[in-house]
């Protein structure tokens, strides 16, 4: 029977933290096992506390080589708040996608931060139950 477990798979895109200065998530390969290639992602952020006043921002990018990166389609900056979660849908065109957290300015910034990328390929149809 296929599920939708069958057409999804969930990654770390960055473990929960407290960060005090920007950074990124792992890379996450969008090619799955070698069999499987996901064309698209929801990431979704989890901000708790921000500490210090700074300006936190966060997107998802994109990389052929998994090395080189830019804002991929759907994960543009976005200023984020403390408490809230934030959901990215990425439609990316290229193999890997990392989340990354911009703060600027406040006074000794603390944010404590976490995001899972749910990867799934949106031509692969969902069973109707």
């Amino acid at each position: 029977m296929q599920t939708l477990s069958n057409n999804i798979s969930t990654k770390n895109a960055l473990s929960s933290t407290s960060l005090t200065a920007s950074g990124v998530g792992g890379t996450i390969d969008c090619f799955g096992n070698g069999s499987e290639t996901f064309d698209s992602a929801l990431v979704v952020a989890n901000v708790g506390a921000i500490v210090g006043a700074p300006v936190v921002a966060v997107s998802v990018e994109e990389s052929e080589d998994g090395v080189t990166f830019t804002n991929a389609s759907g994960g543009g900056l976005t200023t984020v708040s403390g408490n809230a979660s934030y959901v990215f849908q990425v439609n990316r065109s290229k193999r890997y996608i990392r989340l990354s957290v911009t703060i600027t300015g406040g006074t000794t910034p603390t944010v404590a931060i976490g995001a899972t990328a749910i990867l799934t390929n949106w031509a692969t149809p969902y069973p109707l139950i």
